[in-house]
């Protein structure tokens, strides 16, 4: 798992140097490049908000934002319940991705939907 946090970090600072090269080629500032790229949701200061959704940080990948909120959530997490609710973040987040081919890639600052957890409490489909 280590190596994959890596990876997914070494592929973000990797797509930040790229649209900082675009921009000084543009002669644009690198957040409007990535406001093109990556949708954001307004931010909203509200409790619900933050039940709800998800500020992805530095090395976060949807496998381990499963494990957190379900973690965060109190829910019994093995990686079977892990892998069932990180399905559920990639499809309920479809629409955010800037790949959808490739749902780890995610950037620092966006803001992902956590699907509401299985009347069980797990992560579970229901």
């Amino acid at each position: 798992m280590a190596q994959r946090t890596q990876t997914m970090v070494q592929l973000n600072e990797d797509l930040l140097e790229q649209l900082d090269r675009r921009a000084t080629r543009e002669g644009v500032s690198r957040s409007s490049l990535k406001a093109d790229v990556i949708p954001v949701t307004p931010a909203s200061p509200t409790s619900e908000r933050l039940a709800t959704e998800w500020e992805v940080q530095p090395g976060d990948h949807l496998w381990s934002v499963a494990e957190q909120a379900l973690g965060q959530a109190g829910a019994t997490h093995g990686d079977g319940e892990v892998a069932q609710y990180w399905l559920r973040l990639i499809e309920a987040n479809a629409g955010r991705l800037a790949d959808p081919a490739n749902p780890d890639l995610i950037f620092p600052g966006q803001f992902l939907t956590l699907p509401a957890l299985s009347s069980s409490g797990e992560g579970a489909l229901p």
